[in-house]
């Protein structure tokens, strides 16, 4: 690493070069009109000459910092670390830092973690906002900072979001489901209506059931929970009470899945032999399972950072991006079979 008092500057690759200060700034940059063969012995040199950029001389040019601001639930899910990883990654490419916020079940916390980058002068944020934050959310687009809101939104606030289509994912589960003969099936639910994106998981296993001619009572056949591991287990204790005949359950979440399971066994059941179990979102955990890797419903997680950040990086330029929603994809592992 070079020492900063003997740090290479844009004047010293332009005096090795040949080429005037204002040349090399475009090379760097990417920008103007330059000959190939002049922006690439200009790249060669500065690399040979180990040039690192002085972000902060370039932040005050610009009136940026160079650092955006990431508030996810990430310590309590997998999901959420893979997306962290792939804006991490184009934060490194693109020369930005990232700052990172955890976000929890209670507005203390997701608050606390936006104040503080809004103090640091982030250049936009990215975050999975709780939409009972409606009043808060507001305020801060109104302040002018730019924000993406991924995987949930809040309805009625101007900021762009990159979603997946959770009724498509919700109906391809069950039609899954359908289409391996079973019709008895129950759906572990939310027990709070506050989140779209599981409203809509339940709007898509519904249309599923229209469509294939299946008349169920929801009252017994769709059970809320938390979510949770323990929460699919009470869920999923609850439905086969009710349901002694059921064949098969869908559960909004890959970890209430997990819950699941472990009740099916429980009681004796087999899985996929008595009773077939999806999950929904693609954890890590869900194909690391030896025994019951879990059929589920695929986020593409691989995608969405990536995406997040290059909506977020237009925004910060002053353009207006499109928001965007994403298709889920069904992956088919060993906890589903023939009824």
């Amino acid at each position: 690493m070079q020492n900063t008092q003997n740090r290479i500057t844009i004047k010293d690759i332009a005096k090795r070069a040949n080429v005037s200060p204002r040349s090399v700034s475009l090379a760097l940059n990417n920008e103007g009109r330059l000959s190939s063969a002049t922006r690439e012995n200009i790249l060669k040199i500065a690399k040979e000459m180990d040039y690192q950029p002085n972000i902060l001389a370039r932040g005050l040019v610009n009136q940026k910092t160079y650092m955006i601001g990431v508030v996810l639930p990430y310590l309590t899910n997998s999901f959420f670390t893979n997306i962290i990883s792939d804006i991490e990654e184009r934060c490194l490419a693109d020369g930005y830092d990232i700052l990172l916020g955890n976000s929890s079940s209670t507005i203390k916390s997701e608050k606390g973690s936006i104040e503080r980058m809004v103090n640091r002068r982030v250049d936009g944020i990215i975050c999975c906002p709780d939409p009972r934050y409606f009043e808060f959310y507001n305020k801060l687009l109104g302040t002018g900072i730019p924000l993406i809101q991924i995987m949930t939104h809040i309805k009625g606030i101007d900021a762009k979001s990159l979603l997946v289509d959770d009724e498509e994912g919700g109906f391809l589960a069950t039609n899954h489901l359908l289409e391996l003969g079973h019709e008895k099936i129950g759906f572990v639910s939310f027990h709070e209506d506050y989140y779209e994106e599981i409203q809509l998981r339940g709007q898509g296993f519904r249309r599923a059931l229209v469509k294939n001619g299946i008349s169920l009572d929801l009252e017994r056949f769709e059970m809320p929970s938390d979510l949770t591991i323990k929460g699919g287990y009470d869920a999923a204790v609850k439905l086969l009470q009710k349901n002694p005949d059921i064949t098969a359950i869908f559960s909004s979440t890959d970890l209430a899945a997990l819950g699941v399971i472990e009740a099916c066994l429980d009681v004796g059941k087999r899985v996929p032999e008595d009773i077939s179990v999806v999950g929904y979102d693609d954890i890590d955990f869900a194909s690391l399972q030896i025994r019951y890797p879990l059929t589920t419903i695929a986020q593409p997680k691989d995608q969405i950072g990536a995406l997040a950040f290059e909506m977020l990086k237009s925004l910060i330029a002053g353009n207006q991006p499109e928001s965007i929603l994403l298709k889920p994809e069904l992956v088919v592992r060993k906890t589903t079979g023939q009824k």
